[in-house]
């Protein structure tokens, strides 16, 4: 079971974060530079984006 709605798209796109968020007795770091502290790749980024074009929202 999840624990919150929002957990069940986490699972679908885990692998478009090269850098996560570092979690430390259950707290985030904020991050030294700009942004949220995460490094993402934009290629699985644009092709998760024509997937949820061509085969519409996966939410629902």
């Amino acid at each position: 079971m999840l624990s919150r709605a929002i957990d069940s798209m986490y699972y679908l796109h885990a692998d478009d974060i090269i850098e996560p968020l570092h979690l430390e007795n259950g707290r985030l770091r904020v991050p030294t530079g700009p942004g949220l502290g995460v490094s993402v790749d934009e290629d699985k980024l644009r092709h998760y984006a024509a997937v949820n074009e061509r085969e519409g929202d996966l939410t629902g």
